[in-house]
């Protein structure tokens, strides 16, 4: 009779062992996939933000490019300064991983759970568009269902009427 107890108890212990073990292996997944989508968001603001620094190298307005009037929604990859506007009611292409390296552009090659689409809002002050606010979703599917992550930054027109030496 002891040794059922005492093996009843050695099974209950291994089983919330291995049961921390599977959550613990479910979690570690989703956390992996949240990273990643975390540092596409993170490119997605960078995207625009080397697209500004090349408006400014190039001579022309900051926000050269930039759909005027408003909000727009854009998607694109390090590739490239590119934006391409996305128009309603079309939906970003997933991203594609090749050769290592996340990209969105059509066709779409080798299918990830991530799509990204960057938000750029123009904010007028003085009758000037001098601000603009970035924003970055990356949508993916964990288990509990639709994840975004999204993430904001500000940029601003700090150098006004500065054109860069050729």
């Amino acid at each position: 009779m002891e040794a059922i107890i005492g093996i009843s108890v050695a099974l209950m212990g291994l089983l919330g062992v291995l049961t921390l073990l599977t959550h613990s292996l479910s979690y570690n997944h989703d956390l992996e996939k949240r990273l990643t989508a975390t540092y596409l968001a993170a490119e997605g603001i960078e995207l625009v933000h080397a697209k500004i620094d090349e408006n400014y190298m190039r001579g022309v307005p900051w926000d050269f490019d930039i759909d005027p009037g408003g909000v727009a929604t854009y998607q694109g990859d390090y590739t490239s300064t590119v934006l391409t506007k996305i128009i309603p009611p079309f939906t970003p292409p997933p991203l594609s991983l090749e050769n290592g390296v996340y990209v969105q552009r059509f066709p779409v090659t080798n299918e990830t759970p991530f799509t990204r689409k960057i938000t750029i809002a123009q904010v007028v002050h003085n009758g000037k568009v001098d601000e603009l606010v970035v924003s970055a979703e990356v949508d993916w599917v964990s288990k509990k269902g639709p994840t975004p992550t999204i993430l904001e930054d500000h940029f601003y027109n700090w150098k006004p009427g500065v054109v860069p030496l050729n």
